[in-house]
């Protein structure tokens, strides 16, 4: 990557960073109970799991998650409200450089900036991280199974040991990543870049093969049992 690039790029972050902290500060609490205990038991049977959820998150990433716009009179504040959990939770994990062994299993992701980030041993499983940027980040032993990365941005990232069953890399750019030692069973790379990356001992089960892109021939690699 020329320093021209790289220069945008951390440009691009920058900017993320400042708009996800400008939103955070602009939000409060608000939690509005009308009509006396009917209302606060429709909130908690409503909101029970979004709260759980929200609160575990929050203890996985050594902050809090705060600035939540609760409101359920309709489906459509339900989705406004869930938008904000996603919000708040891509701010937390925004400056943080160290993710090691994060548990981020189904999370909505998508569009998440985290160049450069340690996500090593990080549990990813059944993520949406479609259109994320996760270039020259490290998830060496990563749980990303069903994970998927559609149109992610993941150049020179480190996969080296992964579990990447059944994950979705359609359209990403994946160029110059290592997956040495990977386990591909299964995953999509269809339309994928995937011009030097390094696939050294990656392995599959004959039965499950990766969907490698069109006219790609992978440097030589025997599919093994496993």
């Amino acid at each position: 990557m020329s320093v021209e690039a790289a220069r945008e790029q951390e440009q691009f972050r920058l900017q993320r960073l400042q708009e996800m902290a400008r939103h955070r500060a602009d939000r409060s609490a608000d939690l509005r109970v009308d009509g006396g205990p009917q209302a606060v038991a429709r909130f908690w049977g409503r909101w029970r799991d979004v709260l759980l959820r929200d609160a575990f998150l929050a203890l996985m990433v050594g902050g809090t998650v705060a600035g939540i716009t609760f409101a359920f009179e309709t489906q459509r504040d339900e989705r406004i409200a869930d938008r904000e959990v996603r919000q708040n939770l891509a701010a937390e994990l925004a400056v943080r450089d160290d993710l090691t062994e994060i548990y981020l299993v189904g999370q909505d992701l998508q569009g998440l900036v985290l160049t450069g980030r340690n996500l090593t041993g990080a549990r990813l499983s059944r993520a949406d991280l479609r259109d994320a940027d996760l270039g020259f980040a490290t998830l060496n032993d990563a749980e990303l199974r069903q994970t998927k990365l559609d149109g992610a941005f993941l150049r020179q990232a480190t996969f080296r040991g992964a579990d990447l069953t059944n994950a979705s890399f359609v359209g990403a750019d994946v160029s110059e990543t290592i997956m040495a030692e990977a386990i591909l069973n299964g995953v999509d790379f269809t339309d994928a870049d995937l011009s030097g990356a390094d696939l050294d001992d990656a392995f599959w089960s004959p039965s499950t093969p990766p969907r490698w892109p069109d006219g790609y021939i992978p440097s030589p690699l025997a599919p093994a049992d496993g």
